[in-house]
């Protein structure tokens, strides 16, 4: 073989390898880009399913019609119109609801139709059949509300004509009451006489209740005084717990100063805290590949700097905070169940998100507390 020979069979060979690298590298990106899609898809699918359920309409077992018989067989035709006026009102109530769970799941089909090119086929056939089996059970149930009316509506056609007799004969029975009214005011001028002995008996017992009536007047005055010496004992009370609280919260800070000349040079900077050292951080960066600046990070840490650091509950709250982190992400990675327990400790992290958009800064708070006590136990 000659020079010239082996050195174009060396060429076609780099040419080759390099074309085999570049194959190579397409294909990680296009395995890369399949898994965001993939992450993408089952996100928007857990937006489409919450949406859906959230639409899903409560079954009603309504005992209308069953009122309505007991009410005629007891209290008469009145009854009846009420019971069936105050049914009437349930399903306008019930027709109110049923259109915000179509508002509902209308939404979850807005939300499917912006992003359903971003989903995998399996994931747009779950999405798809859940709000089909929602939509079923809203037809249903507009079906169900349809009839109900209709017949609730033919029942009060029916009780406005009973009522109307009722009044008719109402009326025969008011007029035969006036002829006997005629003959009793002869009779009623005879017990008149015994009626005024009777008055006389009335003012003595006047003057006996009058009495009892400036007793119990004495009484409510001494009640009123107990009562005003009970709220005054309250408010003692209140002010020592308010003064105990005081020095409980001195007693806090007293430890921690302690702690921190103990460690040397106190809690250190919010800055120069390692990422790996906040289960927060971990949640989002490490378990769910999310960047450092991604938005829900960015909202808890304008949470932080914006609310808690102006309070100083919220100041103890985040020294806690560094002084436990490290802990808490030790102790997690060291259980076998640590991926599902990073997954919940992102859904909170969500949750937290959703309250301090909702303007909600308490409830955030809260729900962090909670969700910090949890993962102390662990």
């Amino acid at each position: 073989m000659s020079n010239q020979e082996w050195e174009a069979r060396q060429k076609d060979r780099e040419r080759k390898q390099k074309e085999w690298e570049e194959r190579q590298r397409e294909r990680e990106r296009k395995h890369i880009a399949w898994e965001n899609k993939v992450n993408s898809s089952k996100s928007h699918l857990d937006t489409i399913l919450s949406m859906a359920r959230d639409a899903q309409p409560y079954s009603e077992a309504s005992s209308a019609f069953a009122d309505t018989i007991i009410a005629i067989a007891t209290g008469g035709v009145s009854s009846m119109l009420q019971s069936l006026l105050g049914e009437r009102n349930a399903l306008n109530e019930r027709s109110s609801y049923l259109s915000s769970c179509s508002n509902k799941l209308k939404q979850a089909r807005d939300y499917f139709s912006r992003h359903k090119f971003e989903m995998i086929g399996e994931d747009t056939a779950q999405a798809f059949a859940a709000m089909s089996s929602i939509q079923e059970k809203l037809n249903a149930a507009w079906g169900e509300l349809k009839d109900k009316r209709q017949k609730v509506n033919e029942s009060l056609q029916r009780a406005r004509e009973e009522k109307e007799k009722e009044r008719a004969a109402k009326q025969a029975a008011w007029e035969e009451r006036q002829r006997i009214r005629a003959e009793k005011q002869r009779i009623w001028e005879e017990k008149q006489k015994a009626f005024e002995e009777r008055q006389k008996i009335k003012a003595e017992k006047q003057k006996e209740w009058e009495a009892r009536q400036k007793e119990r007047a004495q009484k409510q005055k001494e009640w009123e005084a107990r009562q005003r010496e009970r709220e005054s004992k309250q408010r003692e009370w209140e002010e020592r717990q308010r003064e105990r609280e005081r020095r409980q919260s001195e007693w806090q800070e007293r430890q921690r100063s302690r702690e921190r000349r103990s460690s040397g040079g106190g809690g250190g900077s919010r800055s120069g805290r390692k990422k790996k050292d906040c289960y927060l951080s971990t949640a989002c960066v490490e378990h769910n590949r999310m960047p450092d600046d991604c938005y829900e990070l960015r909202c808890l840490r304008s949470f932080r700097d914006n609310y808690l650091l102006q309070f100083q509950i919220g100041k103890d709250a985040v020294e806690e905070y560094y002084r436990i982190a490290p802990a808490i992400v030790t102790n997690i990675n060291k259980r076998k169940s640590a991926n599902t327990i990073w997954q919940s400790v992102y859904q909170d992290v969500v949750i937290a998100v959703k309250l301090i958009e909702a303007g909600d800064y308490e409830a955030a708070f809260n729900h962090y507390k909670h969700m910090t006590y949890k993962l102390l136990d662990i």
